[in-house]
């Protein structure tokens, strides 16, 4: 059977003109989107760089106060160890009483 009739093509039973026009839709989407990441990424390259810069001085300020805190400690072991007078014992001797 013949037919001079003329039939949009079709591909596994999907109108090829329909799924042409959805796929350029979706370029178009994903056209946009890529368009505004790009600017998102823009943005944040800067961003980016302040923060490292904080970071490290940060870091650096970290190292400043851990040195100071060890230093202190140093100090109060330093102090623990020093052996004060028993002052009691020396008045008592010395003749005086605190009683």
């Amino acid at each position: 059977m013949c037919s001079n009739k003329i039939r949009r093509p079709k591909y596994l039973h999907i109108n090829v003109n329909e799924r042409i026009k959805y796929l350029e839709v979706e370029k178009s989407k994903l056209e946009n989107q890529l368009s505004s990441l790009k600017k998102d990424l823009e943005g944040v390259g800067p961003q980016l760089c302040k923060d490292k810069e904080q970071i490290q001085n940060k870091r650096a300020l970290l190292e400043e106060k851990e040195g100071a805190l060890m230093e202190i400690k140093q100090n109060i072991a330093d102090l623990e160890n020093v052996e004060y007078a028993d002052y009691n014992n020396e008045l008592q001797l010395s003749g005086i009483s605190l009683l």
